[in-house]
């Protein structure tokens, strides 16, 4: 197996591991004569993951679990995670982002999570994932799914921090817990990050700490959101 084939190959495998009630008419409110109209609701956000290619007059993406493709348009914000992606020369790319619906069946990508064109794709089994990170030199995987942190490195027994916490630090969210051989957390950073091993773009790096010792990697969303505390 190649190099650029072992780091998904590895995180596919451990992420498989792991009463209304009506106001009386006669007392409600009459509105104003002038009032303002009522603000516009916001658009819901939604998890966003699909294949995407680029085209002559933007982007396509076919979302994992449909068939047809949409129009992809891309929020300033997030412009900049895109393009350092394709400065490496990409034109077909599996994406990971948070997005919204918008007009015409379009979907607006507000945020990349992740981007790549060599990994497992819509097959990755990330419905109960909040978080995943992975590192090599030497290869590790971590992958936090809400109830229990779980790091596995080739060649060691895992280790599974349960029950795990959430938290925020300074603009870094850090998931921790207790192991039977001591306290385990992920720390992710938001900021551009490469495996060094393939061409994907992490919108997190990546840092655990063991009772082995320090892991530096990169990392991204899954599907469950979460806030930390």
């Amino acid at each position: 197996m190649s190099a650029r084939r072992i780091v998904p190959a590895l995180c596919m495998l451990v992420l498989m591991a792991a009463c209304h009630q009506k106001a009386p008419e006669a007392t409600a409110p009459a509105p104003a004569a002038n009032a303002p109209p009522a603000p516009a609701a916001a658009a819901p956000r939604l998890g966003l993951r699909g294949q995407a290619v680029m085209g002559k007059d933007g982007y396509g993406i076919v979302p994992c679990g449909e068939s047809g493709q949409r129009i992809l348009e891309i929020a300033p914000e997030a412009q900049p995670f895109l393009d350092k992606f394709l400065a490496g020369g990409a034109h077909e790319f599996f994406v990971e982002a948070e997005a919204e619906p918008a007009a015409g069946g379009k979907l607006r990508v507000l945020r990349f999570h992740r981007l790549y064109t060599e990994g497992p794709g819509c097959d990755a089994p990330m419905a109960s994932m909040r978080f995943a990170a992975f590192g090599t030199e030497p290869f590790w995987a971590a992958v936090d799914a809400g109830d229990a942190l779980r790091l596995e490195r080739p060649g060691a027994d895992p280790l599974v921090a349960q029950p795990r916490r959430m938290r925020e630090d300074a603009g870094s969210w850090i998931v921790e817990g207790d192991t039977g051989k001591g306290p385990l957390s992920l720390r992710l950073t938001p900021g551009f990050c490469s495996d060094g091993m393939s061409d994907s773009l992490y919108a997190w790096s990546a840092v655990v700490h063991s009772p082995d010792g320090e892991l530096k990697g990169c990392g991204f969303r899954g599907s469950e959101a979460e806030q930390p505390k």
